[in-house]
Parts: C-alpha cells; structure tokens; sequence
C-alpha cells in the first residue's frame, strides 16, 4: 500500500514537472477529481490517468488546429466556431451540425469547391470567396445566416431547398451560371443587402428564382446586368420592399429611373431615392418602392434627378424668359452643401446656386430663370451638374441633361428636317410652319382625334390652337437669317 502511494505521488510530481516544461501553468487537484488545466492556447487539456488529451475549445482555427476546413467542421462541438485564415482550400463541405463558419476575409479566403449545410439548424456562414462548383446550398435546415460573402463562378449561387428562416445579407453573387438565388419549398427568409450580378442564366433561371416558397422579405438587394430577368417566380408570394421610406431593390435598366415625387403614395413634389411607380414582373413580384440608386448608399453622394424646362414646347422665339427647376438629391448618409450650375450647351445660365444646404437623404427644388435675349437662335441642350463634395465616390450622376430648347424667331417653328413633326427650325418663316400650326388648328390639352394637340403650335401660349396662332406665324412671313 505504500509503494503505491508513493508512485502516484510520484506520478503527479513527474506530471507537474512536465506541465512545466510545457508551458502549462500547476493547479491544485481536489479529492476524487482530476484537474483541469488551460494551456497559453486556445486549446484546453485535461490530465487523465493515461496521460493529457488535448480538447479543443470553442474556437477551432484552420489550418493551425486542422489542415482542412472539413475536419475542422468534424471536430467541432455543437455551437463552436471553426475560423478559417486565409489561403484557398480546395474542397466540398458539408455542415451537419451547428457551428459558425468564419473566414478571415472574402476575397482571400477562397474554397474552391462546395459548401452543404444540411440538417443542421443555426449555422453561420461569413467571410468566404466560394468559387468554382456549386456554390452554397442548404437543405432542411432551419434559421442559417449567410453574410458577407462572395460567391462567383459556380453553376449556382445559394439555394435553399425546404429550409426556412434563413438570413442572406450583404453578399456578392456574381458571375454564375444558374440563378443567383434559388428559393425552393422554404418560407419566412430573409434576402437583404446582396448584389446579384452578371447570371449567365437559362428562362429556367435567373437573378433570382422562387418555387412554392412564401412569406420572405426581400429588399435593398441590386439586381444587375443578369442575362434573363431579374427574377422567375413559380407559385410565390413573397414581400419584395419594405415599405417606405426603407424601400425596396434595385433592378437596374429594368425600371425607368424617375425619380420626381416623394412620400409613401409618391405624389409629392421632391426626390427621394425611390422610383416614380412600382415594379411589376409576373405574378409574384411587386416592388411598391423600387430604389433609383444601387444598394447601400455612400456618405457622401448626392446629383440632380430631374430638370423641368418650365415649357412643353421645344421650340422658343428669342427673348423668352424659361423658369426652370432643377431637383437635386442627397443620397450619401451625411448633410452636404450643394454648388450647382446648369448650362445651355456649355453656357452657363445666370448664376451658380452656392451653399445651399441638404440633410442626408432629402431633396430640394432649385429654381432658376433662363433669359434667352441674349443668346443667339439655334438648339440648346440643357444640363445641370452638382459640383462633387469631398469624399463622394460616385461622381457619374452628377451631371443630368435635361432636354433641349430650340431658340428661333417667332414664328420659325420648324423646317430643317423631312418630318415636321420634330419641330427642328430652318431659320426662316414660311408655308411649312403655317401649316403646321394649321394640322393642329382646333385643338388644346387632352383633345380626342381627329384634333392634334402639340404645344410648339400655340405660339401666343394661350392654351388653344386657333386663327390668333395661325395669324402670329403670318405676320412674321418671309423672315429668317440673313
């Protein structure tokens, strides 16, 4: 009995010693129970009669703890995280237990390869470059969050096939050949924040695809470029904005971008980021609030949405005065002070509007008086361009062209072209523009056939077309350039 107790005393002496040699700080033991003892790492050991075993902790790091994602995501405890530095790891995962996937950054932290989660409830997905084969795809599994990652080059972007509740936010979907985000029998999720691009899809595909999957909030995503249609639905009835003033998406050259009015039913004089109407695509899609700029906003950017001539008319005698309004748009986060200057072909007209300041995300009304006296006849496009504030990155819609006005003699509407109808001047008053004025004789705003109603023919602007326009445009008969 008492050679054997001195050999475990002596077996804990040699075990402390070489705890000691490993860095491993001592702890005191209690009666019946083996210690626990943390190491300088991440790492726990657990001192067992056979010697230590090295338990991981929560966090697991690739490739330090373990060369491949895989036996990271193996090893794993239920609820841990597997931290993968960066480097390309050529493989397909698969994820079947609850554990958080974190990448060191998502452009140099490449899985070329797959990634599976399947019945596996919980599991976190970020920071990940995902390239080369499927993509993600996630199988009955409920309440996943896909964030932050970009995922390019595969036969598919992310889909989600019987799992509900998902979260997919801020991703970069780009470049792949089947749609950019395929919902499938899964209901409740929530698609925020993505930029899908460039899907080289089928009619079978798209940007993003639905079947037989409900009740999902999608908005603030940019759809971009993709080569069938922003979106094919199948039996889904989902919530594509989130009301105003948060908005809905951005589908690019699929919604003409007029941006006019403001306020939730947009029947409000200003500008406010969102489209002038809803988009419409198949049953199943109805953005109420379609955004005019891409998603997310910058801090500092800000341009012209719209430039009302004051005039329905093209064509202009010399010496009249145009009120024109010019809307102007703060869409970056932070207040700016706006210098804005619109021109008549490369001259500026009156002054520069200066200093005048616009919180973030509002819109103001710049009205400003266009004396053609002094300008010579001919056509005038017209622009206005807010000049860029520090730090604005987006500087492309900083300038709108606005239309253009032909400045003539009276009388002079048109006659440079083969059509009349576009109310180009030649420089002279004659026959053609008499009877012009007459094809319209009769007629004002919201006639019906066969009167036909073009404002440039009301030359005294009186709202009617009659004998008083026709004898205006005869008393200046025969004139024209010298």
């Amino acid at each position: 009995m008492r050679r054997m107790v001195i050999g475990v005393a002596s077996g804990l002496i040699l075990a402390t010693m070489c705890l000691s040699a490993l860095g491993v700080p001592q702890v005191h033991t209690q009666s019946g129970r083996f210690p626990q003892v943390k190491s300088t790492s991440s790492s726990t050991f657990h001192l067992m009669r056979g010697g230590f075993v090295k338990v991981l902790s929560a966090t697991i790091t690739v490739p330090d703890d373990y060369a491949t994602i895989q036996e990271a995501i193996d090893n794993a405890n239920e609820g841990g995280t597997v931290f993968v530095r960066n480097g390309t790891y050529y493989e397909n995962l698969v994820v079947n237990k609850t554990v958080s996937l974190t990448g060191e950054d998502r452009i140099s932290t490449i899985i070329n390869g797959s990634l599976e989660v399947v019945a596996a409830d919980g599991v976190q997905i970020s920071g990940f470059h995902i390239t080369g084969r499927t993509g993600i795809y996630i199988y009955s599994a409920d309440r996943t969050a896909v964030t932050d990652n970009l995922i390019d080059y595969n036969e598919g972007g992310i889909e989600i096939d019987s799992a509900n509740q998902t979260v997919v936010t801020n991703n970069i979907i780009d470049n792949n050949g089947g749609s950019g985000i395929f919902l499938s029998w899964s209901f409740n999720n929530t698609i925020e924040g993505n930029t899908i691009s460039n899907t080289t899809a089928s009619r079978s595909s798209a940007g993003f695809r639905a079947q037989y999957s409900n009740d999902s909030l999608i908005y603030h995503n940019n759809f971009i470029n993709n080569i069938w249609a922003p979106s094919a639905i199948f039996e889904s009835y989902n919530k594509w904005d989130d009301d105003y003033p948060t908005g809905g998406n951005y589908w690019g050259s699929w919604v003409y971008p007029s941006d006019v009015y403001k306020g939730p039913y947009q029947n409000e004089t200003g500008s406010d980021g969102i489209i002038d109407g809803y988009f419409w695509r198949i049953p199943g899609i109805v953005d109420n609030y379609p955004l005019s700029k891409p998603w997310p906003s910058n801090f500092h950017d800000l341009g012209p949405t719209y430039i009302d001539l004051g005039t329905l008319r093209t064509v202009v005698p010399l010496g009249t005065k145009l009120n024109i309004s010019v809307y102007v748009m703060n869409y970056g986060d932070n207040p700016e002070i706006l210098n804005v200057t619109t021109y008549a072909n490369t001259t500026v007209i009156n002054d520069t509007i200066i200093n005048y300041a616009l919180a973030s995300k509002d819109s103001t009304v710049l009205n400003i008086t266009w004396d053609t006296t002094s300008f010579t006849r001919g056509n005038y496009t017209i622009s206005s361009c807010a000049q860029p504030v520090p730090g604005e990155v987006d500087i492309t819609d900083n300038t709108l062209t606005g239309g253009y006005i032909a400045v003539s003699i009276l009388g002079d509407l048109t006659g440079a072209t083969p059509d009349p109808w576009d109310f180009v001047p030649d420089g002279k008053v004659d026959g053609k523009d008499i009877a012009i004025v007459a094809m319209c004789y009769g007629s004002a705003p919201g006639c019906s056939p066969p009167y036909v109603w073009n404002a440039n023919c009301d030359v005294n602007g009186d709202g009617k077309i009659d004998g008083k326009d026709i004898a205006l445009v005869a008393m200046h008969f025969g004139q024209g350039s010298p």
